[in-house]
């Protein structure tokens, strides 16, 4: 396939999602639709170049005022702002958020002091009422926040549904803010569409004369969708970009797939979260089989049969109805994957479960429906211990599968086990799984060597604990799964030609061996980064 197919390929998948969207939201004003226009319309003007991390982060240290692109229903902004925070140090920073109210200060004030509950706090600033996107998302920057004694402020003007009064109203509320701590910078959250020029950094600009505050602003946009197809257009990969330069004040940061953070949004409004938006039905399975046909589209699989399977959410009491017809091992195994949130498809049954309504989530049970129905995952791995290898070469290629819908996605490394298990605050909870990655690691090595596995699994009949088998082998088919993508992108091996060599049978008696010389050949392939940190 070439690039300009593959473009074509998730162009369509992006503009389908992105059309569901907006069919749901044709009732928003026309006031946020000129936003969004304007927005557009500049990125379409802008010129840009990919950036350095190092300039990025000297242009943070440069400004005192960083303005943060936000996408309400999608948690990678809130994990970017937190990025940008920790880079500058909790000791000179302040954060101002859009989804907080200016009006609700004190019992802002109040619940990071610990004087006020969780619940007390979002019942007296009625958050379903007056902000309602996942709470989640605001409370994981106020967690950090109170951990590190930053101080918060809510930026947004209760009943200020005109859109240029509320960024007048937030530019003040920004302005006095600097004021008042003149030895620390602002890191400020806000719709994305708020940051075009015309809007709230020209707002600001004007409140900062009238303060005679000698404000310097960086506007950092969060993937604009432009930018993402043009660097596919041009033969780059976005998955590695991570930051473009437009101005010496003006970056965008590439962390978040624009066709993911739409179909987020899609299942956030189909969730029942959005009370303006009637559905009526959250249809899982309609999701996985858009993503399923992605799937198909760039890897060839135009032929295969995937119309008949079904996949369900939490609520669905059809979900546990189906469980119960499974065999008892079975049946145990499944129960607890949905006790721990675990999205799966079981082939036994032909149905899968999405724990999460995130991409992420739906791509995992689009992967393994598409290995079942390619007669590679015929049967469920109920006992993660005696098919240990087996389940970590499954989970590699489902892996594999999900990263093609979504390349910003990231695993943990070797580098980044070792350092866990380093870290003097890490609990006991989760070691037993981390150290039997690593050992399983060391096991591969041996092989590399010594040509030989003799005794290499007697040190797990001493495991009792199943769960850290199935843990430990989607952490190496994590690691795994990112090689064969990165070598897949890098064309190190062409996948019509050697996916006999990744779809091979995991249920044979000969699998171990195959298992091990397999991985021999994976670790001879490029890796993508060392740690995961090291990507921003």
């Amino acid at each position: 396939m070439t690039p300009i197919e593959l473009l074509k390929i998730k162009q369509n998948y992006y503009q389908n999602i992105r059309q569901r969207v907006e069919s749901l939201l044709s009732g928003n004003s026309k006031q946020l639709k000129k936003y969004q226009d304007d927005y557009e319309k500049e990125i379409k003007s802008l010129k840009w170049t990919i950036g350095l991390k190092k300039d990025f982060f000297k242009c943070l240290i440069d400004h005192n005022l960083i303005l943060t692109g936000d996408f309400h229903a999608h948690l990678q902004t809130t994990k970017a702002i937190l990025r940008l925070a920790r880079k500058i140090g909790a000791e000179k920073l302040v954060i101002g958020l859009e989804s907080l109210f200016s009006e609700h200060q004190g019992h802002l004030d109040d619940y990071m002091k610990g004087l006020i509950t969780e619940n007390e706090f979002l019942k007296k600033i009625e958050w379903a009422k007056n902000w309602g996107f996942p709470w989640e998302y605001t409370k994981t920057i106020l967690k950090w926040a109170v951990q590190h004694k930053v101080p918060v402020v809510g930026l947004n003007k209760i009943g200020a549904h005109d859109l240029n009064a509320r960024d007048i109203f937030s530019a003040e509320v920004i302005g006095q803010t600097l004021k008042k701590y003149p030895d620390r910078k602002m890191i400020v959250q806000y719709g994305e569409f708020h940051l075009s020029q015309a809007h709230l950094p020209q707002k600001i600009e004007k409140v900062s004369r009238k303060l005679k505050l000698q404000v310097k602003t960086l506007v950092v946009m969060q993937s604009p969708e432009k930018i993402f197809f043009d660097l596919m257009r041009t033969g780059k990969d976005p998955a590695v970009v991570d930051f473009v330069k437009i101005s010496k004040s003006r970056w965008a940061m590439m962390s978040i797939v624009p066709w993911v953070k739409w179909q987020d949004y899609l299942l956030y409004l189909e969730s029942g979260f959005d009370r303006r938006i009637k559905i009526d039905d959250h249809d899982f399975t309609d999701h996985v089989h858009q993503a399923i046909v992605l799937l198909k589209k760039v890897l060839s699989f135009d032929s295969l049969d995937t119309e008949d399977f079904s996949v369900y959410g939490v609520n669905d009491e059809i979900l546990f109805d189906k469980i119960e017809n499974l065999a008892k091992a079975e049946k145990k195994y499944y129960h607890e994957l949905v006790l721990n949130g675990q999205s799966f498809y079981c082939p036994e049954g032909d149905f899968g479960f999405v724990a999460r309504p995130t991409l992420n989530q739906i791509s995992k049970v689009s992967a393994q429906v598409v290995l079942f129905k390619i007669g590679f995952y015929k049967q469920t791995m109920s006992d993660p211990q005696k098919k240990f290898l087996a389940l970590i070469w499954f989970e590699a290629l489902s892996y594999f599968l999900t990263k093609i819908i979504n390349p910003k996605k990231k695993t943990d490394t070797f580098e980044d086990i070792r350092l866990t298990l380093r870290n003097e605050n890490f609990s006991d909870k989760g070691k037993e799984a981390l150290t039997l990655a690593l050992e399983q690691k060391l096991n591969e090595v041996r092989f590399a060597t010594l040509q030989d596995i003799k005794g290499f699994d007697r040190r797990y009949k001493l495991i009792k604990n199943k769960k850290s088998f199935y843990v430990a082998a989607q952490i190496l088919g994590g690691i795994m799964g990112e090689k064969i993508y990165y070598a897949y992108k890098r064309k190190h091996f062409n996948w019509s030609k050697q996916k006999i060599f990744l779809l091979r049978d995991i249920y044979s008696e000969l699998f171990v061996r195959a298992y091990y010389e397999s991985t021999e050949i994976v670790d001879s392939w490029p890796t993508s980064f060392k740690s995961k940190f090291d990507r921003f």
